[in-house]
């Protein structure tokens, strides 16, 4: 129980430093071991219980970052909840959807969604909330959508803003599990199309590493990169895409890359991106306002991709659900597909020719190129 003289709220509850000759404060709030508490069990200018048992319903806290701390330097990845940390208002607000500037862009959504409220980063003020829903534990951030059923449609809301300076590594054999929180860059605001690296992305996520329960914010260019494929990711959801959602690349033929769940949307061009080796399995996800959901890369050269996707619910897509090479032998397996769109053809499976400037051939069912039967597709149903 902490009660402040000017009656302000925004107090340092558990503040960590750089130990040193020269000690530097990096930031404050929860995290880890390192300051472990939840909030629920931090009261700030609120009156002293009248039992000794408290409940968490009771008060709950968000808190407040230093806005002058540099980010980590070179080689170093900033832990979750590090450096650029604000935790802002747990309550969902209508946000007005940024639409796609290529050929859909007149299209109207279909659904209407919600998203966090943010604030800057300069300063969060610690803020006070009365709903007990607002507990950051597992059990209560994972949404309804689950693997082997279609979403519904529903975005999920933020529990919070996590800002890095840099991109944060998941390393192999590593979970992380972001608690539903909005994870983006201080430093980067979308630049559309421009083509910049997994130096632009949130996350980088190793071979053998797991990327959950995290919705991806505006400010970011690249979103998520698996550079050596053979990554989980989990209940992962793409608010504003910029220049593509999720890059897998590298790997081998025999590596397999799994999305499971989660959503996306306002994706100018490509949501996945595959310019690497294997198979991507895409199963229970959402995407709204986009041009292709996956792409196998068509300039990358003669490496043969396989996707396969289930279980996808697709609002507005502007080109097509998947694209694949054709004289690349891609393989392209679809079943379950549901698809709202307010144009009257859908291009469900498209095929290009690969190479320096690919080259659209045509769609639909093909062989083991686009493998799927009309009762695997329902659009406008």
């Amino acid at each position: 129980y902490v009660k402040t003289s000017d009656g302000k709220n925004d107090v340092k509850v558990c503040q960590w430093s750089q130990g040193s000759k020269t000690p530097s404060n990096l930031g404050d709030g929860p995290s880890g071991t390192l300051c472990q508490y939840s909030e629920s069990d931090v009261h700030i200018n609120k009156p002293l219980p009248t039992t000794t048992a408290q409940t968490a319903s009771s008060a709950s806290t968000t808190t407040e970052t230093d806005s002058s701390v540099d980010a980590s330097g070179a080689g170093t990845v900033a832990p979750a909840g590090s450096f650029e940390e604000s935790i802002v208002d747990f309550g969902s607000s209508k946000s007005t959807e940024q639409g796609s500037t290529d050929e859909s862009a007149n299209a109207p959504s279909a659904l209407s969604s919600s998203s966090s409220a943010t604030t800057d980063i300069s300063q969060t003020a610690v803020q006070q909330s009365s709903s007990a829903s607002n507990s950051s534990s597992p059990s209560q951030s994972a949404p309804t959508n689950s693997t082997g059923s279609v979403p519904d449609g529903k975005w999920p809301t933020s529990k919070g803003t996590v800002r890095y300076a840099q991109p944060y590594t998941v390393k192999s054999g590593e979970i992380f599990d972001g608690k539903m929180k909005t994870f983006e860059r201080s430093d980067i605001t979308c630049e559309g199309q421009t083509e910049s690296g997994s130096k632009t992305a949130v996350f980088l996520v190793e071979a053998g590493g797991t990327l959950k329960n995290v919705i991806i914010g505006k400010n970011q260019m690249e979103g998520v990169h698996c550079d050596n494929s053979d990554c989980t990711i989990e209940n992962v959801w793409w608010d504003d895409v910029c220049e593509d959602a999720l890059s897998i690349k590298g790997g081998s033929a025999s590596s397999v890359t799994t999305v499971t769940g989660g959503g996306a949307r306002s994706a100018d061009d490509k949501v996945i991106q595959h310019n690497g080796f294997g198979t991507v399995k895409i199963d229970g996800f959402y995407a709204e306002d986009f041009g292709k959901l996956y792409r196998s890369c068509g300039t990358c050269g003669d490496k043969p991709k396989k996707v396969i996707l289930s279980n996808v619910y697709a609002v507005n897509p502007s080109v097509s659900i998947v694209t694949v090479n054709k004289n690349y032998n891609d393989q392209a397996k679809l079943t379950n597909i549901h698809v709202k769109s307010s144009k009257p053809k859908v291009k469900v499976c498209q095929w290009s020719q690969g190479g320096s400037s690919p080259k659209n051939l045509g769609d639909g069912p093909s062989g083991t190129l686009c493998q799927y039967s009309e009762s695997d597709i329902h659009i406008n149903e």
